[in-house]
């Protein structure tokens, strides 16, 4: 139902938006980094804040350790937003100093949720470009070592195709039946469905199809 121009565009566009969500996730997660190699991470809330400069704050803060600690330190953070009480702020501590520590502000967005996006839309690019390439494959396949064929009867045909394998979208596609000289059984052969707009633009007395003989199964019409 698709141009294949069209086709391009899409699947290009969304392998390079699942490239950038996913650089994006990268990006965002090297920034989230401890002063020191041996820190580690964890998160805390704010009980008590004071500017102490421009995108500054000394903030008194309360966090958790793996042993179920509870911990209260005092730490300065840089933030482009205001922090007060109840913010929610990364922690690196000094696991042989708890007390030690240095704070961030989390991104806006876990870094997870733009690598799964990334993947569920480069992958999705990724599928159509694989569907275009095999589809010329196959094309340039049956054109080279099939034979080409002017059907009998050429008509219209009224289909539906789902869209995201849920919504449903009338279409039609043509269809073409022939019927070798040799033999008895007719051949029938159907397009790829097309869009109901198309059916005033489709000029049927230049179809032709091209199918293996050995495989009739194997085809595809041209218009």
């Amino acid at each position: 139902m698709i141009p294949e121009g069209v086709m391009r565009l899409i699947y290009t566009l969304l392998l390079c938006v699942g490239a950038i969500l996913i650089g994006l996730s990268v990006l965002m997660m090297q920034s989230v980094h401890a002063p020191e190699a041996y820190y580690h991470r964890t998160h805390g809330y704010v009980q008590a804040s004071k500017s102490v400069g421009p995108k500054h704050y000394e903030v008194s803060i309360e966090y958790a350790l793996p042993d179920s600690t509870t911990r209260v330190a005092r730490g300065m953070v840089q933030s482009e937003s205001v922090v007060v009480e109840g913010d929610r702020l990364i922690v690196h501590y000094n696991p042989y100093s708890p007390d030690e520590i240095s704070l961030q502000t989390p991104p806006p967005m876990k870094p997870e949720y733009f690598i799964f996006f990334g993947i569920l839309i480069g992958g999705l690019g990724f599928r159509l470009f694989i569907r275009s390439f095999f589809q010329h494959a196959k094309e340039r396949f049956i054109r080279d070592n099939g034979r080409k064929i002017a059907p009998f009867t050429t008509e219209i045909d009224r289909t539906s195709v789902k869209l995201l394998w849920v919504i449903k979208i009338r279409a039609i596609r043509i269809h073409c039946s022939w019927k070798p000289l040799n033999g008895s059984e007719v051949l029938n052969f159907y397009s790829e469905p097309y869009p109901l707009s198309a059916g005033e633009t489709l000029n049927l007395q230049n179809v032709r199809v091209y199918f293996l003989p050995q495989a009739p199964a194997r085809y595809f019409i041209e218009v």
